[in-house]
């Protein structure tokens, strides 16, 4: 049987290996961008206020590699955990909207470099953090119970308190998030104001069945 010429093959193999060098060239990109917010559930700020243990508002003091206690465990078999490097955030907190903090709170969050749940925060820059608490599982025994942030959280990026700049101008600020009638700090401040002191009437309602009961 007479052969095809391998020119005749190449002719359709060489288009086919570059186009499958250009996807993986785009999915690499995808992945070093942190262009992953499709993963995330989109929500408003009620349910992520809802959903996190605490949220305040502070400025980045600091950023650094969390010492290795800090790094988040994870099972990749029933014989294997792995763990992932996460950085060590330093706030200066200027507002508690849920939970207790002191004035200043550390945050930690998976590395960008090694993981797209990263959330990219900024050396001096400001910020609306939702965040919880870790489990002891997630961490070594060394490390003590510490708050948590990733990419799908919630965070919302602020302007410089100076001027009141409009949220959806801010890059952190993507497709995933819904900020709603948000449109800058004021409306968002006015409307954690409001998340804080219904929760607070919550927690005094709650206060005062128990305390009828006994």
């Amino acid at each position: 049987m007479k052969q095809p010429h391998l020119h005749r093959i190449s002719k359709y193999l060489i288009p086919a290996a570059l186009t499958a060098k250009l996807l993986f060239l785009c999915v690499c990109l995808m992945f070093a961008s942190g262009s992953m917010a499709h993963w995330c559930t989109k929500a408003s700020t009620e349910e992520h206020f809802k959903s996190s243990e605490v949220v305040f508002t502070g400025k980045i003091e600091s950023i650094r590699d969390a010492p290795e206690a800090y790094h988040i465990k994870w099972e990749e078999s029933e014989d294997e955990v792995l763990t992932t490097p996460t950085t060590e955030d330093r706030f200066n907190v200027e507002n508690v909207w849920k939970g207790k903090l002191d004035k200043e709170a550390l945050v930690y969050t998976p590395h960008r470099s090694y993981s797209t749940s990263s959330f990219p925060f900024e050396d001096a820059s400001r910020y609306v953090v939702f965040a919880v608490f870790s489990k002891a599982e997630e961490h070594s025994e060394e490390a003590e119970v510490h708050l948590r942030t990733g990419f799908c959280s919630g965070n919302i990026g602020l302007g410089d308190g100076k001027s009141d700049v409009d949220l959806d101008e801010l890059l952190i600020n993507t497709d995933w998030r819904d900020l709603g009638d948000l449109g800058n700090e004021t409306t968002l401040v006015e409307r954690l104001e409001e998340l804080r002191s219904k929760l607070e009437d919550s927690e005094n309602t709650e206060q005062a069945e128990e305390d009828s009961e006994q």
